[in-house]
């Protein structure tokens, strides 16, 4: 790693500017490449089940922390007083998990601060270094041993994932699935399906980079194994109300309009959606921002834009950098001097001050905490994977039927579909006539999909992955030099008197 001294902009690979394309989509690489700095210091981090980080720093002093991977993309750590971030490494396609590209390293509070760095991690050892085994309690250590064992169960070939692919062959247009929708219709009597006319006007294509963010497949694959499957038990959650709805809040809603999301950008739609909500909910509406969700696609050097991305990584950049009220991307104070007059266009509006999984880790969500924090501070983002058929949603309570499958019964569907995640925004539960409950989940297909805009999906357990990928931030109304101020105010001294 190199030494942590230098402003948020940092460049710490030799990018090429090439087309990069995930999934049918493509963008122009800005982040990735090989090493653009010197190194200066090498540390040593053992990474433990579930998310317990433990590093010896170049003095070779140790220090514990915590870490998560984020899906398939890489992994975050924050140990000592720095965080740390890199993509997996990958070539021709191909994931090399063992390796990351160069990522970026700083002060772990103060993204404002001069004190960014470059690095890249290079796995050692599936086992923890021996020096940092003293650190960990001995339940930490079974806990540790146990997810271990499950995960190396389910191992798969070396670089046998694929962390992209080539959009394939000249694209058709998308073919109305009347038979599929007939097939749901008749199966069950729990929700309704009906063909959407505006889907014929897309290429499949558009249609599949719509419907999500990243093969669902992967999921296997990515997510740590538990202890024990989630189990909802009504007990966790006595405490809370039956129902819950951010729409209407003793009479106040709190949740931006539904949007028609451009592209593969279901992943920056809910999560700025999220953050426009909190902050209404934090100033009891007398503030309601409408971001633009699009600066994400446009500025976020996280996030692939329109082929895809996650809520985290959108909830650290605007962490790190911010969103504006314009629509154009925040700039670091530094670079606000430079444009004089024409900075205000690039001032951030807000900033996120703690962010991350529900339930500490990448996996490690239950339905307890998600109604808790639900509760506690307004809508969730989650990962789902509804498939075909919630493309074709319109009224009731969801749950998947099979007919969305290709070669069911020898039907199937009309359309090449791959299975992805779909970004969504949880805004509340209800319950049935029958006393079942339900999540409300704010979609970003035009308020003329499904119940205007939204659906109800059955609420406990791990309903079409709905616990897997869960995340929150903690918005704040801040500028682009946000942290540093606070952490002057925080400075001051409070002068005495006898």
């Amino acid at each position: 790693m190199s030494a942590g001294k230098q402003e948020k902009h940092v460049q710490c690979a030799k990018a090429d500017g090439k087309e990069i394309c995930f999934y049918g989509s493509c963008y122009k690489n800005t982040v990735i490449g090989e090493p653009n700095f010197k190194t200066d210091m090498s540390w040593k981090v053992s990474l433990a089940n579930p998310n317990i980080a433990v590093a010896t720093d170049e003095k070779g002093t140790q220090h514990k922390g915590t870490w998560t991977s984020v899906y398939d993309e890489g992994f975050e750590v924050d140990v000592k007083d720095r965080k740390f971030f890199a993509f997996s490494h990958f070539n021709n396609g191909a994931s090399q998990c063992e390796a990351t590209h160069p990522g970026w390293h700083r002060d772990s509070k103060n993204p404002d601060k001069n004190a960014w760095g470059c690095y890249t991690g290079k796995k050692e050892s599936e086992e923890l270094a021996e020096e940092h085994l003293s650190l960990l309690s001995e339940e930490e250590l079974a806990t540790h041993s146990r997810m271990s064992m499950l995960q190396f169960e389910a191992v798969l070939e070396p670089n046998s994932v694929k962390a992209y692919k080539q959009p394939e062959g000249e694209d058709h247009m998308f073919l109305p699935e009347h038979d599929l929708v007939r097939r749901i219709n008749a199966k069950q009597n729990s929700w309704k399906a009906k063909v959407y006319p505006e889907f014929e006007m897309m290429t499949v294509s558009e249609f599949n980079r719509m419907a999500g963010f990243r093969p669902a497949a992967l999921l296997a694959d990515t997510r740590p194994a538990r202890p024990q499957a989630d189990v909802f038990l009504e007990e966790e959650v006595s405490h809370l109300p039956d129902q819950l709805d951010w729409r209407n809040m003793d009479g106040q809603n709190y949740v931006d309009p539904v949007l028609n999301q451009r592209c593969g950008a279901c992943y920056a739609a809910s999560t700025v959606s999220m953050i426009n909500s909190r902050i209404q909910i934090q100033t009891k509406n007398r503030e309601k921002p409408n971001l633009d969700y699009t600066q994400v696609l446009e500025c976020d050097r996280y996030n692939q834009a329109c082929a895809g991305g996650f809520p985290y990584l959108v909830e650290k950049f605007t962490q790190d950098f911010g969103l504006t009220k314009s629509g154009k991307c925040a700039k670091a104070e530094s670079e606000l001097k430079e444009l004089g007059e024409g900075r205000a266009d690039h001032e951030a509006y807000v900033r996120v001050t703690k962010f991350g999984y529900i339930g500490g880790y990448y996996g490690g969500s239950t339905t307890a905490e998600m109604m808790q924090e639900l509760h506690d501070n307004g809508p969730i983002v989650v990962g789902i994977n509804g498939g075909m058929e919630l493309m074709h949603y319109d009224s009731g309570v969801f749950i998947q039927t099979g007919e969305g499958e290709n070669g069911v019964n020898g039907k199937g569907i009309r359309n090449d579909f791959e299975e992805v995640y779909h970004a969504v925004l949880v805004v509340g539960w209800g319950k049935d006539g029958n006393g079942k409950k339900h999540w409300i989940i704010k979609n970003s297909f035009g308020p003329g999909w499904g119940e205007n805009g939204y659906f109800r999906m059955a609420l406990g357990g791990d309903t079409d992955g709905i616990t897997s990928l869960t995340s929150a931030g903690k918005p704040v109304l801040g500028g682009s030099n946000y942290f540093n101020e606070e952490a002057k105010s925080a400075n001051k001294q409070v002068p005495t008197h006898k």
